[in-house]
């Protein structure tokens, strides 16, 4: 008998949240974190170089009273794929971090409009007077 081990190139991880935000958006429970991986399968696979039909994972979530976290394994079954880069790591990273965080991000986003969009109309209104003043004579840049 002879043994012929197989050696894979695993990648590991732990996501973390801070308890609070866990239980603010909802991440405090296995169920919530195995949607979420199992809706970043591809985003993953992709972003280590591995084709999907190769690609394996595994996790398990810790419920830790200050941090709930997950711990992930992810390989490939083709011994000739899986490389991670720099930019890989920021597009799941990236990924991850607009997901889990989707909703603070849209309430931000909605934010910005209302004060850009405050921000135009008082900067018209101002620009306005200027030109009636202007128009009139009323307006000098050196006064």
């Amino acid at each position: 008998m002879v043994f012929m081990p197989i050696f894979y190139l695993h990648f590991y991880w732990i996501l973390v949240l801070r308890r609070e935000d866990a239980t603010r958006l909802g991440y405090d429970n296995a169920a919530a974190w195995q949607t979420l991986l199992q809706s970043k399968r591809n985003v993953f696979a992709k972003n280590m170089k591995i084709n999907p039909v190769n690609f394996r994972w595994y996790a398990a979530f810790h419920n830790e009273s200050h941090h709930p976290h997950v711990h992930i394994i992810a390989y490939s079954t083709n011994l000739n794929e899986a490389y991670l880069t720099k930019k890989g790591i920021r597009e799941i990273k990236s990924s991850l971090v607009n997901s889990v965080f989707s909703n603070e991000m849209a309430f931000i986003k909605n934010e910005q409009t209302v004060q850009r969009n405050t921000l135009r109309s008082v900067s018209a209104e101002v620009v306005s007077k200027i030109v009636e003043r202007i128009n009139l004579n009323e307006y000098s840049i050196f006064t």
